[in-house]
């Protein structure tokens, strides 16, 4: 887990209904990077199941 992973765990625990854009806006990345992101975090366990949104 890198910097990026950790950030978007922090920004997850502390707002659990975030966008996927809102979440990509706020760590300066692309949306399609924070999707893959939480995909990765989401099937090593690390996050619980989430369905991010795209607005």
């Amino acid at each position: 887990m890198d910097e990026l992973d950790s950030a978007l765990v922090t920004l997850l625990q502390e707002e659990a209904k975030l966008t996927n854009k809102e979440l990509a806006r706020r760590l300066h990345i692309a949306q399609s990077t924070c999707l893959e992101r939480v995909r990765e975090l989401t099937r090593r366990g690390i996050v619980a199941a989430t369905t991010p949104t795209s607005t």
